[in-house]
């Protein structure tokens, strides 16, 4: 009789409980990602490499106890392979030591039966032997088979058949089939193994119990009295498949011998088995669903912190231009304002302009020309001319930059580009330094201004501790149950939250006021001489307007309409009216605006050369149960 409890079914089928060995160092979820994606690159694509796709098995149990085999193995092979071989332990199984002795081996692919030759010992050499031929090692104690076939980038079926003589054991009330249909020592994973034993005639469907040892993922089942059907898909590398099979000793009468009565102990044994794999298969599904909520719960709090915390306030100003300044705010800081509290490289271009609009410095072309052998060459050089000295007008950001021109990069009153190029490269763990000191200090006065709401920046953090929580979360699932797919969906969405924690951070009220307005500014500057309406005709505002277009990046852009829809800012007088901060080699307002444009963006080039420099300068049915490995057979194969 078959036990009626579901932890005890003798159909149940056993994961295998040989210890996977855990990562010897815990590394974070990202790392594993990484790790990952590195090898699943397109380089390991062209990698020599063999899978299993297939192993379909067909067992016919003899009244004499022997068993007819048929393993029908289907390959996939990238790259070229010309041997592969199989080796099947003969020993019988724990609870009825012993030998089994295999016979009438053959070996077949789709094109016919191959040819056996006589054994020697150095197959593996190129060219050891014909494809379309195989050949037995003499030994008692395994059956040890190698073929050799030609195959290349494609998929191969080999079907090996032999008898095996003892393997099913009688004992005094039952009778037993206890056999490993694919052992421990394959290296490579299975991706479906099917296999089917069909008993002798004489028994009834009640008279049969079974049990498989494996994957959780396996599955038995006893469809009739003389067939069961073991099942398993994604069978890891090193991992046994194996049946225990009971049924009447009278459908054996040829079968060895083994006193004593094991049919009781059996059943035991495999509901002890059963009942554990079944917690295991509880957990390993509580692991899973865990694993799967864990990071979609992660995923809800980023939701929660960013429409609390991090969408921006929607302004009052919805217009698509804003025709004048929003604010008095230096250009640096309204970078600062526009990019979420980061200042650019392009802020310290703008900052030299407007000391230079202000009357802190004055800008100057200088132009040299050099003879050479294919001619004259001119030379332009930008030098920045101190015209007053600071005083308490100035925000601290702003004496910090004249300091750094005039103190430490230039001389006393004087510089040009070509020294900031030349000290950043000559300098550049100072440079950097005192870059990043101006910056801060831009930062700190876009903060005391209040641009960023301050909780909003706390809650960025915390969205960052979320996404470590998570990633730690999705690791140690992994560590308690192997399922890979919570350790990679965990990771990703860790990932994607950790980069996504800037998104919390959001402008205050005031400052999504006036980015809206400066949005609207330089939406202006860029269609102003698209637009059908006169342009603002106060120089002093459009010289305002140019300062602000270098730190929103469409400096060159205004310029280059000034020139068509202002054209009597062009002659002399007009430049000198228009920006009398800057002094170009030529007088002729056309040619200083645009030496203006290649300073503003040559100061650009400038400061990100030296930064990006100085960055790299610093370094019965039912699933598998546990235990088993006690049948015989086993063993394990590999291609070359």
């Amino acid at each position: 009789m078959k036990a009626q409890s579901p932890s005890n079914d003798p159909r149940t089928f056993h994961p295998s409980t040989r210890a996977v060995p855990l990562p010897a160092v815990l590394l974070p979820a990202a790392l594993a990602l990484a790790l990952l994606f590195a090898v699943l690159a397109p380089g390991t694509a062209f990698a020599k490499s063999e899978s299993i796709r297939s192993l379909d098995m067909e067992v016919t149990v003899r009244p004499d106890g022997a068993m007819d085999v048929a393993e029908r193995r289907t390959f996939y092979f990238s790259g070229s392979y010309t041997g592969y071989e199989q080796f099947i332990p003969l020993s019988a199984s724990a609870d009825a030591p012993g030998f089994v002795e295999a016979s009438n081996v053959s070996l077949s692919d789709e094109n016919g039966e191959y040819r056996r030759i006589e054994w020697f010992y150095d197959y593996r050499r190129p060219s050891a032997s014909p494809p379309g031929t195989y050949m037995i090692e003499p030994r008692n104690d395994q059956l040890h088979v190698v073929w050799f076939h030609s195959s290349t980038d494609t998929e191969r079926t080999f079907t090996l058949r032999y008898v095996l003589k003892g393997a099913a054991v009688a004992f005094d009330d039952t009778a037993q089939l206890y056999w490993k249909f694919m052992g421990d020592e394959w290296k490579t994973p299975t991706e479906r193994v099917n296999v089917t034993v069909r008993l002798p005639e004489g028994a009834s469907k009640n008279d049969i119990k079974a049990w498989g040892h494996g994957p959780l993922s396996g599955q038995v089942s006893i469809p009739d009295g003389k067939t069961i059907i073991f099942q398993a898909a994604g069978v890891p590398a090193e991992t046994i498949v194996e049946g225990r099979i009971l049924f009447p000793p009278s459908l054996v009468p040829g079968a060895r011998r083994v006193p004593g009565r094991r049919l009781a102990s059996i059943v035991e044994s495999e509901a002890k088995e059963a009942s554990e794999a079944n917690a295991r298969r509880i957990w390993a599904r509580l692991v899973l669903g865990v694993g799967l909520l864990w990071p979609l719960l992660g995923l809800a709090g980023f939701a929660f912190l960013f429409f609390t915390y991090g969408k921006e306030y929607k302004p009052s100003f919805e217009g698509d231009y804003y025709r004048e300044l929003p604010s008095e705010d230096p250009p640096a800081v309204v970078g600062a304002l526009m990019n979420m509290g980061k200042v650019r490289t392009d802020d310290f271009a703008a900052s030299i302009m407007d000391l230079a609009r202000r009357g802190y410095l004055r800008i100057e072309e200088e132009v040299t020309e050099k003879n050479g052998l294919f001619g004259t060459k001119t030379d332009k050089e930008q030098v920045v001319v101190k015209a007053r000295e600071p005083d308490e007008k100035l925000a601290g950001h702003e004496k910090q930059l004249l300091a750094l021109l005039f103190d430490k990069i230039g001389s006393v009153d004087r510089v040009t580009l070509t020294d900031i190029r030349d000290y950043a490269k000559g300098h550049p763990n100072d440079f950097k330094r005192d870059f990043d000191s101006w910056r801060n200090a831009v930062e700190s006065h876009a903060e005391a201004r209040g641009f960023l709401e301050k909780k909003s920046s706390t809650m960025a953090w915390v969205n960052g501790g979320l996404a470590v929580v998570i990633g730690l979360g999705a690791f140690g699932l992994y560590l308690i149950h192997e399922e890979f797919c919570v350790l990679i969906f965990g990771g990703l969405v860790a990932a994607a939250i950790l980069a996504s924690s800037r998104l919390i951070r959001r402008r205050s009220k005031l400052a999504a006021e006036e980015h809206a307005k400066w949005r609207g500014l330089r939406q202006f500057l860029l269609d102003f001489s698209r637009l059908d309406e006169a342009p603002p005709s106060s120089l002093i505002l459009w010289e305002h307007f140019l300062v602000y277009a270098v730190t929103l990046g469409i400096a060159k852009q205004v310029i280059d309409q000034l020139k068509v829809v202002l054209p009597q800012i062009t002659d002399e007088r007009g430049i000198n009216s228009f920006a009398p901060w800057y002094v170009a080699s030529s007088r002729s307002g056309l040619e200083g605006l645009s030496s203006l444009s290649e300073m503003s963006h040559s100061m650009e080039s400038t400061m990100s050369t030296a930064l990006s420099s100085t960055s790299s300068g610093s370094g019965g049915g039912g699933g598998f149960s546990g235990g088993g490995g006690g049948g015989g057979g086993g063993g394990g194969g590999g291609g070359w």
